[in-house]
């Protein structure tokens, strides 16, 4: 190195010091575009509030925040604006809490109804399961001496005469309806509206005064997992098969089963009763593998669509738990600041976010206050919700066939259906629809259809 280089940089060093006082920093370090941030959007408060008391707003004021803060390397874990050093950190970006895989929307998308339909004498009870939607875009609702089906594409109605009905379910491929009454079971041919087993009538088990309130169908075959209002669990197909699962396996029954709810590749079912006791079951052999004690009784099951064993529960205490099933932890829990009750809960196909149906309560006089609809990204973020648009309790939460849109009805004796993600999102990157069937679960199901039959 020359002479001249050597003065070169002793010079540029020289500059480059700078004499520090003890209460005035220097202004050469002071980055005032940061500074000015950090005046206008205080960080201070590290406190998230609750779901149900969050603005749907905030999440995309976040993302603004977070974007502009990135602009100009604003580090939100600084609460300098004027350094005494010569050194910029570099900029963190804002980590959010991740209770599941989830890809969230940037800003709110439900508006108003697409649809209001009305549902005259629909018996909306708690441990009663009279409505569902099918791949073949039919919804089929329970009314009072009937089941009527209604296309959502076309407005066809077809009804299906079916008294008292108790529990009603489409198969995997909306083909067949699986019905309930008082007395027999029945599974409907929705191309003849004629029942396939017309040549008996079946009961769910041996016990007295039983009827199916709750049933699932296993996503690969053609085997349903049914519920009675006597506390019994039967696994049944249409070759015969037929076996009680929580006989002599130390579980009551005595209490009414409200829900069943199939994991997404199928080894796992869950099932709830009134005694706010949740069992996870194995298939195909039925054995009892996980009980979880709630709150309180618990209507709300929701398995995730792509962890297939997260399973989601929310209880009348309006208390929320994510299991990890097979590993039998608790991933996440949710406890209410405010009282509520939580009726329902559904995860997209398509974003796996969550929708939770809410009956808020006023504290003091005990009384229902109103009942809304909320979409989380997790246990502690809200970025969409309905509200004011509910008479009542919300007791159903049915996805579409494309997963774009979602139908709610409850006790007001009304079904809308909303518009929770336009049909042009899907094409997206961001809103790519979850591929449910790896090749290990395609293996695994088979196993499971020839087990079974």
């Amino acid at each position: 190195m020359t002479k001249r280089k050597v003065l070169r940089k002793l010079k540029e060093r020289k500059s480059n010091e700078c004499s520090y006082d003890r209460f005035i920093p220097p202004r050469k370090f002071i980055d005032f575009d940061q500074s000015y941030y950090s005046v206008i959007y205080d960080h201070s408060s590290k406190t998230t509030p609750d779901i149900l008391l969050q603005d749907i707003n905030d999440w995309p004021a976040c993302n603004y925040k977070s974007y502009l803060a990135r602009l100009i390397n604003y580090d939100f874990n600084s609460n300098h604006i004027l350094p005494f050093n010569s050194k910029l950190e570099k900029f963190n970006k804002i980590n959010h809490t991740i209770h599941w895989s989830v890809k969230p929307r940037q800003k709110p998308m439900i508006g108003t109804p697409w649809a209001v339909l009305d549902l005259p004498n629909f018996m909306s009870t708690f441990d009663r399961n009279l409505l569902d939607w099918g791949k073949s875009n039919y919804i089929a609702a329970a009314l009072w001496d009937s089941v009527y089906l209604w296309n959502s594409l076309t407005s066809k109605t077809i009804p299906i005469p079916n008294p008292t009905s108790t529990a009603i379910r489409w198969n995997p491929d909306g083909l067949s309806l699986f019905t309930a009454s008082r007395d027999s079971i029945k599974i409907w041919d929705i191309e003849t509206s004629k029942p396939k087993n017309n040549d008996h009538t079946q009961r769910h088990c041996t016990q007295i005064s039983c009827s199916v309130t709750a049933v699932d169908w296993f996503p690969y075959g053609h085997t349903q997992v049914m519920g009675c209002n006597r506390g019994s669990i039967v696994i049944f197909n249409e070759d015969g098969y037929k076996k009680i699962v929580n006989q002599g396996q130390d579980v009551s029954l005595h209490h009414s089963i409200v829900s069943i709810s199939f994991s997404c590749n199928g080894r796992y079912f869950a099932s709830s009763s009134f005694d706010s006791l949740v069992n996870v079951w194995t298939f195909p052999d039925g054995l009892l593998y996980l009980k979880i004690r709630t709150l309180g009784s618990t209507r709300g099951l929701a398995w995730h669509p792509v962890q297939h064993s997260y399973l989601c529960l929310g209880d009348i205490s309006g208390s929320m738990a994510l299991w990890n099933v097979s590993n039998r932890t608790i991933v996440a829990q949710y406890k209410p600041s405010t009282k509520n009750a939580v009726y329902c809960l559904a995860f997209s196909e398509i974003t796996a976010e969550l929708v939770t149906s809410h009956f808020l309560y006023n504290g003091l006089t005990n009384h229902s206050v109103k009942s809304e609809l909320n979409v989380l990204a997790s246990f502690d973020r809200v970025v969409d919700r309905i509200e004011g648009q509910f008479d009542d309790v919300m007791l159903y939460l049915k996805w579409s066939p494309d997963g774009t849109q979602i139908a709610t009805a409850g006790a007001d004796e009304t079904l809308q259906i909303w518009n929770f993600i336009s049909q042009s999102k899907i094409t997206k990157k961001s809103y790519r629809k979850i591929n449910h069937q790896s090749s290990k679960d395609i293996c695994l199901s088979e196993k499971f259809k020839h087990i079974i039959r």
